[in-house]
């Protein structure tokens, strides 16, 4: 596509709200697939149940299970949210003793680096501006 015919302009702000956006999304789909997990297992497990494919007893732990999987839902959902944020992965890993050892390994990550120096050069574009 040619130059001449683009109807935008580009904007480091512009950039930088796309990216933010982009990992809101993927954040979300994380956040979605939780829930309909969620929802699929106790479904299985209730159909289970309903079906007499287990015995009386057996099927009193299933629901207790189930029951389980859905009142602490709120737990995977802030699980999922926490190791989906690397600044919040790494300090949740470093503040649980017997995580520490895998948040202490760490691979060296430039894209992240790449990504905070354009953050850095937003934020000091939009302070001179004002």
């Amino acid at each position: 596509m040619d130059k001449d015919h683009r109807s935008y302009t580009y904007s480091l702000a512009k950039r930088y709200q796309a990216r933010e956006n982009l990992r809101c999304l993927k954040l979300m789909s994380y956040l979605v697939a939780t829930v309909v997990a969620t929802i699929v297992v106790n479904g299985i497990l209730t159909s289970i149940v309903k079906n007499n494919y287990v015995s009386a007893n057996g099927g009193f732990v299933l629901m207790a299970i189930s029951e389980a999987l859905l009142n602490l839902n709120a737990l995977w959902i802030t699980l999922v949210t926490i190791m989906s944020m690397p600044a919040w992965r790494s300090a949740f890993l470093q503040s649980v003793p017997l995580l520490k050892k895998l948040g202490s390994i760490k691979k060296p990550n430039k894209i992240h680096d790449k990504k905070k120096q354009e953050t850095d050069q937003y934020f000091e574009q939009l302070k001179k501006s004002w």
